[in-house]
C-alpha cells in the first residue's frame, strides 16, 4: 500500500528562498526526491542546485496520509495557512490549485488560452455591473467610518505563532493561547538540527 505525505523541503544555499512545501509518496522521499518547482522564476535554479548542491537540501515529512487525495488537501492547507504564495521565505509560486483532488493537472477553459477575448465594450458592461456589489474592489468607496471601525479592530489584534500555524487574535485571547504553547509574532520557528 502507497503512503502520501506531505513534506517540507529546507535549502540552505542563497540562491532561492529557503522553504518549499509539497506532497508525494513516502517511497519518493526515501529515494532522495526534494519537490519540483515548475515556475519560470526558480526551475532552473531548483534543478541546477540539485544537481551541483544536493547537500543543501533537506526534505522533513509533515504528515502522512493512506489516500493521495488527503495528501493533497494537507498540502494546500500548510500552503494556505502560510501564506505561500507571497510569502517571501517560500519557493512556492503556486498554491497547488493547478491540480485537482486526484493530483491530475486541470485543464485550461478555452478562454483562458487565448482562444477567445472579450470585447472592451462587453467589459465596460461587467464594470457597470458590478458597481455597488459586495465584494467588488471597483465598486463603492469606503466610508471613513467604516475606515476607522476597521483600523480599531486591526489594532485590537496580535499575530501569535506555535510552530507552522499562525493566527491573528484578539489581544483578549493571547493570554489563553500563550497558555496553551503559542507565542507572539507572524513568524514560525523552525528547528533546522
Amino acid at each position: 500500500m502507497t503512503i502520501y505525505v506531505t513534506y517540507l523541503t529546507i535549502y540552505l544555499g542563497n540562491l532561492m528562498p529557503m522553504f518549499y512545501i509539497g506532497y508525494t509518496s513516502l517511497s519518493n522521499i526515501e529515494r532522495g526526491y526534494h519537490g519540483t518547482v515548475t515556475s519560470k522564476r526558480y526551475k532552473k535554479i531548483w534543478k541546477q542546485e540539485l544537481r551541483d548542491n544536493p547537500h543543501l537540501f533537506k526534505t522533513i515529512v509533515l504528515t502522512r496520509h493512506d489516500v493521495k487525495a488527503d495528501a493533497h488537501d494537507r498540502e494546500r492547507r500548510f500552503q494556505k495557512q502560510l501564506g505561500v504564495v507571497k510569502n517571501p521565505l517560500y519557493i512556492n509560486l503556486s498554491d497547488g490549485k493547478q491540480f485537482d483532488r486526484t493530483g491530475v493537472k486541470n485543464k485550461k477553459p478555452a478562454w483562458n488560452k487565448g482562444m477567445h477575448t472579450t470585447s472592451e465594450e462587453t467589459k465596460v458592461k461587467q464594470r457597470a455591473a458590478k458597481i455597488g456589489k459586495r465584494g467588488n474592489a471597483t465598486g463603492t468607496k469606503k466610508t471613513e467610518e467604516w475606515k476607522r471601525a476597521k483600523a480599531a479592530d486591526i489594532a485590537r489584534r496580535k499575530w501569535i505563532t506555535k510552530g507552522f500555524a499562525r493566527k491573528h487574535v484578539y489581544l483578549e485571547e493571547i493570554n489563553s493561547f500563550i497558555d496553551q504553547g503559542w507565542r507572539l509574532g507572524k513568524t514560525c520557528q523552525t528547528n533546522l538540527a
